[in-house]
């Protein structure tokens, strides 16, 4: 049993954190001041330099929250009971452990109270130390917070490039870890690439974007190692695919020489129109029951707002009145839409609560915020960030302080967003990748 003096501390934290949704939205007004930070120690067993770098990365995602205050100390031995309790005496009711054996990374972590080991696991050196670390972090913060971990997860946005091409700037497509780090660029063709979208699939990760061409903008995905292949090639535009939980279903966005967007379903080769309602419809996210989508669209008023659908009844229903209504995106966690909307001709953020049918503004600075989404564990938002010179950055917002971090550089003009599920490998197994691009088959089968 742990200690009380650890139930103490660890309650306290879930408290300052906010667990439950409507609770985190509500304290996005406190600062991040106003949160004290807990104590945690890292210690590294052995004076393998590898380890402690690692351990580096770990100690960084667990203070990317602000919820915990990280020292990381290296330490020859292995530990004693006598040696846990004194990180409590030094004002850390826990401490987390890391020793390298041959392949594999096993981590312990324990109540300093009472020098009792609350988890334990080994994980497999990964292709890369920050993968590794990540992973080892995923695993160890539901025990720390009761939340899941989203530090394996990635982000993919577009960087405007300015050429000497007589077609104009090119757009690029690049990847980076949760927090703007390790940043690749995945797609450097000198075309403009816009609008990427993860898939679902965590053992494959793959991102679909959208590419101009000379006749359309056609739908394209790219394994990480950059091979690229052709989905939707349909006239006009090819854009915005949204998923199912299993990765067997989506809805996305195609005008086929009609002018307006219309979206498409897909499921097992077959291709269907969900909408032909003579509107703009685009941006669909998928509720957590797979039988329903959200999507933006203007066929009403004439300026966009947010609608559901059955996809089983049919039955379409208005969420958001008012105002220029854009970019929702659907938490499985939280049950909940964030979308953009216009107030006082500034593009802000909002979240519309699927159970209680209540929109709350969570932001209401002078930025415009665009293509906002959810982390896969439901505490941030990724949006672009657009200032006076309409120069965009990518930032992430979290729900459990308010706090608001760029992840891209200031020089750079990023937009289009994304944030991915939380992936249980990013190697380049073939075996795999093979797998996820049968799965995108269906769907380029069925959009020929």
């Amino acid at each position: 049993m742990m200690n009380q003096c650890w139930i103490i501390v660890l309650s306290a934290m879930l408290i300052i954190t906010g667990i439950c949704a409507e609770e985190a939205v509500t304290k996005l007004t406190v600062s991040a001041g106003a949160h004290q930070k807990v104590p945690l120690c890292i210690v590294t067993i052995g004076n393998d330099q590898e380890l402690y770098e690692i351990a580096q990365i770990v100690a960084r995602d667990f203070s990317f929250s602000g919820q915990w205050q990280v020292t990381v100390e290296p330490n020859a031995q292995i530990p004693t009971k006598t040696a846990v309790e004194q990180f409590a005496k030094n004002g850390f009711p826990a401490v987390f452990f890391l020793n390298k054996n041959g392949s594999s990374v096993e981590w312990r972590l324990y109540d300093a109270f009472s020098a009792q080991m609350l988890a334990s696991k080994k994980q497999s050196i990964m292709s890369s130390k920050s993968m590794t670390a990540h992973a080892i972090a995923d695993d160890v913060w539901p025990s720390l917070t009761n939340q899941s971990g989203f530090f394996s997860t990635k982000i993919a946005y577009c960087v405007l490039k300015k050429t000497n091409s007589a077609k104009g700037n090119a757009k690029h497509l690049y990847i980076a870890d949760y927090d703007g780090s390790n940043v690749q660029i995945l797609v450097d063709l000198p075309t403009i690439n816009v609008a990427p979208r993860w898939n679902r699939d965590v053992h494959c990760p793959l991102l679909f974007y959208s590419e101009y061409t000379d006749r359309n903008v056609r739908l394209m995905f790219s394994t990480m190692d950059g091979k690229r292949a052709m989905v939707s090639n349909f006239d006009g535009v090819n854009m915005l695919p949204s998923f199912s939980s299993d990765g067997k279903k989506a809805v996305f966005c195609a005008s086929r020489g009609q002018g307006v967007s219309q979206l498409y379903f897909c499921d097992k080769s077959s291709l269907s129109c969900l909408v032909n309602n003579g509107g703009n419809n685009v941006a669909p996210t998928f509720a957590a029951d797979d039988n329903t989508i959200f999507f933006c669209s203007d066929f009403q008023t004439g300026s966009p707002q947010i609608f559901s659908l059955d996809l089983v009844s049919s039955h379409l229903n208005r969420i958001t009145t008012g105002g220029f209504c854009v970019s929702p995106d659907y938490s499985r966690i939280r049950n909940q839409l964030v979308y953009v909307k216009t107030v006082c001709g500034v593009m802000q953020l909002f979240i519309y609560d699927v159970m209680t049918k209540k929109h709350q503004q969570l932001t209401t600075d002078v930025a415009n915020k665009e293509e906002c989404c959810w982390s896969s564990c439901g505490n941030y938002l990724l949006f672009s960030v657009e200032d006076a010179h309409g120069i965009g950055r990518i930032a992430i917002q979290s729900l459990l302080t308010g706090e608001r971090k760029f992840v891209t550089e200031p020089s750079l003009n990023c937009s289009y967003p994304h944030w991915s599920p939380r992936y249980m490998s990013n190697s380049l197994n073939q075996i795999q990748v093979q797998r996820g691009i049968e799965q995108v088959k269906r769907l380029t089968i069925a959009a020929q």
